[in-house]
């Protein structure tokens, strides 16, 4: 956003596309600290009865037990967290990418947040957790499909397509390629090539001009 929003809207990008754009990324934003900080469903001395009504035990792969460590009957599908140190009901897993801030010091810069999740996925905010992942899905494409346009439309007001280059082998002018522009532009717009190759891999079979 910091270096593409500057160039739109423009031949290509509309005013509602940057507009589809902040909506998405509120949405994935919306998502994930819900799924960060939401209860995952802690099963405890209080709800633990409730809890276990919630799911039968198939006897199978789930069988009636004590945690021996939160001191509970374990309704079916929980599981302890050794990093939560909780019972989760209907556990998936301890997700470490989503949670908390933490400010840690990195060289130049004195204080740099980074967003980790550091919560347990279960019963009550599995529902966040997916959408939160389908928000990054659709975030990636979208910004892959900005992106591009933007440097399709950095290549028309520059006109980098009709560029003359001198060509190392014979030392004559000719027209630019289709390849050196991608290098020229990967070269001027360094930020904005990078986060457009990495947001989708599919976009490097695309012709952008």
């Amino acid at each position: 956003m910091i270096f593409g929003w500057p160039k739109t809207p423009n031949a290509y990008v509309s005013v509602t596309d940057q507009y589809v754009f902040v909506f998405v990324c509120a949405f994935a934003y919306f998502a994930f600290f819900n799924a960060c900080y939401s209860n995952p469903g802690i099963v405890n001395i209080t709800n633990a009865e409730k809890v276990n009504k919630l799911f039968d035990h198939d006897y199978l792969i789930f069988s009636p037990k004590m945690c021996s460590t939160c001191l509970i009957d374990k309704p079916a599908r929980s599981k302890h967290c050794s990093l939560c140190k909780v019972c989760v009901a209907k556990a998936d897993h301890h997700c470490a990418w989503s949670g908390c801030f933490r400010k840690t010091v990195l060289y130049p810069f004195p204080y740099v947040f980074f967003i980790t999740v550091n919560n347990c996925v279960g019963h009550n905010n599995y529902r966040y957790f997916l959408l939160f992942l389908v928000g990054t899905w659709i975030l990636c494409f979208y910004m892959t499909y900005i992106v591009s346009c933007v440097l399709l439309n950095e290549i028309k007001i520059h006109n980098v397509a009709r560029y003359l280059v001198i060509d190392p082998k014979t030392n004559q002018r000719r027209q630019i390629t289709q390849t050196e522009v991608y290098l020229f532009m990967a070269q001027s717009q360094a930020v904005l090539t990078a986060l457009a190759v990495s947001g989708c891999k599919w976009q490097n079979s695309q012709r952008i001009f």
